[in-house]
C-alpha cells in the first residue's frame, strides 16, 4: 500500500478512535471526522464507505495483531499452557490505548469481542478440525466456551474495581482454559 494511502487510512482510524471517547459512534458525522484527521470529504470516501467501515477496518487491526501474535504459537502447545499467548495479549491490552478503549467502551466492546470470538474461533478449528473429529459438535461447543468465557472474563475485568492485576488475571484464565482443554479433549 502507497505511503499517501496508508498514512491518510490511519489519520482517519486515529481520529474516529479519538471521537469516540467523547461521542456515541451514531454522532459522529463524517465532515467532523474529516477534519479532525486533516483530511477531505474525497479522501475519506476513497478508503471507506462510512464510519462505519472505519471501524470495521479498526476492529480488523485489532483482530490481525491477535492472529499475528498467535502466529508464533504451536497451537498444541497453546492448548496446553495458553500463559504465554495470553500475557503477549494482555501486554497490548496495555500498550494499546486504542484497543483498550474500544475493549471496554460500553456499546462497542460487544461488536469487537464478537468478532475477536468469530476469528478465534475460525483459526482454531481450521487447527484442530483433523485432529477433533470424532465430536465435531462438541469440540465447537468446547471452544466457544473457552474464547468466550476468557475475553469475557477480560472484559469484565477492564470494568471492574481491578483488585487483581492483569497479569494475575491471566494466570488463573490460563488455569482454567488448560485444565478444561485437557478435560474436554
Amino acid at each position: 500500500m502507497d505511503r499517501r494511502v496508508r498514512k491518510s487510512r490511519e489519520a482517519i482510524k486515529k481520529a474516529l478512535l479519538i471521537m469516540l471517547k467523547r461521542e456515541e459512534l451514531q454522532q459522529i458525522s463524517v465532515k467532523t471526522l474529516t477534519e479532525i484527521a486533516d483530511v477531505n470529504r474525497k479522501t475519506f470516501y476513497n478508503h471507506f464507505f462510512d464510519i462505519y467501515s472505519v471501524l470495521d477496518a479498526i476492529e480488523g487491526d485489532i483482530t490481525h495483531v491477535i492472529l499475528t501474535r498467535m502466529a508464533g504459537y504451536d497451537y498444541t502447545d497453546l492448548s496446553k499452557n495458553p500463559t504465554p499467548f495470553l500475557k503477549e495479549i494482555t501486554e497490548e491490552l496495555n500498550a494499546n490505548e486504542d484497543f483498550n478503549h474500544l475493549f471496554i467502551h460500553p456499546r462497542l466492546s460487544n461488536r469487537i469481542l464478537s468478532r475477536i470470538k468469530r476469528t478465534l474461533k475460525d483459526e482454531l478449528t481450521t487447527f484442530y478440525r483433523n485432529r477433533y473429529q470424532k465430536d465435531p459438535t462438541a469440540f465447537s461447543f468446547a471452544l466457544s466456551f473457552v474464547i468466550s468465557g476468557a475475553l469475557d472474563t477480560y472484559q469484565e475485568w477492564f470494568h471492574s474495581d481491578r483488585s487483581i492485576s492483569l497479569e494475575t488475571l491471566t494466570e488463573n484464565i490460563s488455569s482454567l482454559i488448560a485444565g478444561g482443554i485437557r478435560s474436554t479433549l
